[in-house]
């Protein structure tokens, strides 16, 4: 009786589940800031992370992923770091879930200035006029962070690294302030940062969302809204259970919106997969952002 009950809720679980990792979800939301300047009033962003370019990615996934992006004439691009996979164990994989054969090879010395060239080449795509910002994730430190660097300062994309951008509408400006990856770099916060006055909004934007919560709870740094990813919003999600791993220590910012009594924090599901190159009940996601007179 026990083995037929767990045969009947194993094959219950797998008619819940839908494997996929390449069909994108589309998240808009409008974000109600307090005190946000009406100049800003609509302001869209796009924001995505962890594409995770490689042997499991698609470029057409990301293709995609700019398309929504330019159908929603997003005003500005941010993009949350982690940008390239390279399995450690891909010479023992057999190529068994390959899903992009131009990195597939790694006996090929070229690879990761090939991929972070791709990746350069298609977020340029994306028809901002307001540009398109970024910051390291803990992989993109791992393989070749200058290599990264070079590939999006020639594609124009720019890497905040501890540094601020000011976006602004008449006298009024949006601050993007973008730090170091938490686990593998320096991040930190500007130095000298006047308090922020009526005329600001500030977005900050990492990508492990750990550092936003030590900034929340550990310092008096005013912001309006955290950005981040890393935790691939738990990849594999059993059904009736949810996430068996989450990546991160404060589990408030697992996954989606939580407004925190000092800002509303957004951490995203990604695009890419990583260790398993699979995604389980937790599809990618392509957020499309409007920032609204609260």
């Amino acid at each position: 009786m026990g083995a037929l009950a767990l045969a009947i809720s194993g094959g219950a679980c797998a008619s819940l589940s839908k494997v996929d990792t390449s069909t994108l979800e589309t998240t808009k939301l409008e974000l109600p800031i307090k005190g946000l300047p009406l100049e800003f009033d609509r302001y869209r962003i796009g924001f995505i992370s962890d594409i995770h370019l490689g042997p499991f990615v698609a470029n057409s996934l990301l293709e995609a992923t700019v398309d929504l992006v330019n159908q929603h004439h997003a005003d500005l691009l941010l993009l949350g770091g982690d940008f390239i996979n390279l399995p450690m164990i891909l010479e023992n994989l057999n190529f068994w879930y390959v899903r992009n054969n131009d990195f597939s090879d790694p006996t090929d010395r070229t690879l990761i200035y090939r991929i972070y060239d791709t990746l350069g080449r298609i977020l340029s795509q994306a028809q901002c006029p307001d540009g398109i910002y970024s910051v390291y994730g803990n992989h993109d430190r791992w393989f070749a962070p200058r290599t990264c660097a070079e590939r999006f300062k020639h594609h124009r994309i720019g890497l905040l690294v501890n540094h601020t951008v000011n976006i602004k509408r008449n006298r009024k400006e949006l601050q993007i302030i973008g730090v170091d990856d938490y686990w593998s770099g320096n991040p930190s916060l500007p130095q000298n940062m006047a308090p922020k006055t009526s005329r600001q909004t500030r977005i900050l934007l990492a990508h492990n969302p750990d550092y936003i919560s030590k900034v929340l709870t550990g310092t008096n740094f005013e912001f309006d809204l955290g950005l981040a990813g890393h935790t691939h919003g738990g990849q594999i999600c059993m059904p009736f259970i949810g996430s068996l791993l989450h990546n991160v220590q404060d589990r408030r910012f697992s996954a989606g919106l939580f407004q925190h009594e000092k800002a509303a924090v957004y951490t995203t599901r990604g695009i890419g997969v990583v260790e398993i190159p699979l995604r389980l009940n937790c599809p990618p996601e392509v957020c499309l952002f409007t920032l609204r007179v609260a």
